[in-house]
């Protein structure tokens, strides 16, 4: 290497206003039943007793991930990496990586898939390190993108959703949602939010886009009992989303603390 060049070494961690869209990265993701989308944009802690939790004891785990944007309020919006490819369904809401290597370079599966039908928000902070595994090459981009936007089209739920509305195809979108007897407003974070009734759809400048049904926190436990056939408990307190965060620290470090917890007979 000639004197003055230096090689250019891509950072290993980033916050989250360094990450670009595509980048894949290894973070602790909790469940999706942990998550305040699941509930409507209320905190887990206010409608569910415990967090949920898998035949393993855990309430989510590391994995890697695609990041694909942020919303206005320290939302990480992400799509998640699997190798499990069993079912039917799978065909239709998996991409599979066609170069593997740019994703993950010590990736030991023989298959990887994008979850394309499953664009999550983690909530976080602006201070938070990510650790940055790789990149989805041009082709596997382009196509995992395509497929969520096509899913942001004719999606519809009754728990809170994420999509992509791009830019170029924003008129035809925008016409719908006006034609749906929705109203258009700026909120003060600049983001264009459209209400019809209880459903509100928030775009921001980069075309994330949130739709949310706007539920008491009774409703939603009814909703959510009936989604797990089960009966929900007493929820454990009445916390505000802007412990979420927080909340997500404690669900990991928790998780930490029963892997190293020593086994007894």
């Amino acid at each position: 290497m000639s004197k003055g060049k230096r090689k250019h070494v891509a950072k290993s961690h980033k916050t989250l206003n360094e990450l670009k869209s595509g980048e894949t990265i290894r973070t602790y993701i909790p469940f999706e039943e942990n998550t305040p989308d699941y509930f409507n944009g209320h905190h887990p802690d206010t409608i569910r007793p415990q967090p949920y939790r898998n035949r393993f004891g855990q309430a989510g785990k590391e994995r890697l991930v695609v990041y694909i944007g942020k919303d206005s309020y320290n939302n990480m919006l992400y799509l998640p990496i699997t190798s499990s490819h069993a079912s039917r369904y799978d065909s239709i809401r998996h991409y599979e990586v066609k170069d593997k290597e740019s994703i993950d370079k010590r990736n030991i599966y023989d298959h990887s898939y994008v979850e394309t039908t499953s664009l999550r928000a983690l909530p976080t902070t602006q201070t938070k390190q990510f650790k940055v595994e790789g990149k989805l090459s041009y082709e596997d981009y382009h196509n995992t993108m395509r497929r969520v936007i096509h899913t942001t089209m004719q999606f519809a739920s009754e728990k809170d959703y994420r999509g992509v509305v791009p830019d170029d195809m924003l008129a035809s979108w925008e016409r719908d949602q006006l034609g749906s007897r929705y109203r258009k407003r700026t909120n003060n974070k600049g983001d264009t939010v459209y209400t019809c009734g209880n459903s509100i759809i928030t775009r921001t400048e980069d075309g994330m886009v949130h739709y949310h049904k706007r539920y008491s926190k009774k409703i939603v436990r009814k909703i959510v009992e009936y989604r797990e056939n089960t009966k929900l408990g007493i929820p454990r307190n009445n916390k505000d989303l802007t412990s979420f965060a927080e909340h997500v620290d404690n669900l990991s470090a928790s998780q930490s603390s029963r892997r190293a917890r020593p086994q007894t007979k």
